[in-house]
């Protein structure tokens, strides 16, 4: 089950609904998408070329607003200290309960949430990122940024 998504995601749609959304798409979308790319042949194009990078960091600046955006059980079990708890609900909500001139970096329990409420809080005109990887890779990090405080 997802926060984000309602209901059942369609994982393995049919194939006429699949035609039908595929309709809806801009013909000159990959384009507009490769225009500023290296790369000009869409057989050369693999995933890492197609990955946001404004979205995702791997660390957690001083000047970041950490927010939690787990679900309200898998917060009590662990959160960062001093972190805001916000729910995907929360920031899907208008208004945005965010002032702007701040820099916020979001995690939620696997790391998949947040990426599309990052881009949703962007879009708001709000600097807003996702923390790559969850909660366990942002343990880890932590565990690694007070290891080097220490020495």
């Amino acid at each position: 089950m997802c926060g984000i998504a309602r209901g059942q995601p369609a994982v393995r749609p049919r194939f006429k609904k699949l035609t039908i959304q595929e309709e809806r798409v801009p013909s000159d979308i990959f384009t507009r998408v490769l225009e500023g790319m290296e790369i000009k042949n869409l057989d050369t194009l693999g995933p890492t070329d197609l990955r946001e990078p404004y979205l995702l960091v791997d660390c957690v600046d001083d000047d970041a607003q950490l927010i939690d955006c787990q679900e309200e059980h898998m917060y009590r079990s662990w959160h960062f200290p001093g972190v805001r708890h916000l729910s995907p609900k929360d920031l899907m909500s208008s208004p945005i309960p965010l002032e702007r001139g701040k820099k916020y970096i979001l995690y939620c329990t696997y790391g998949t949430q947040t990426p599309l409420l990052a881009e949703r809080l962007q879009l708001a005109g709000l600097e807003a990122y996702t923390f790559r990887g969850g909660v366990r890779r942002l343990q880890g990090t932590l565990s690694a940024q007070e290891l080097q405080l220490r020495t």
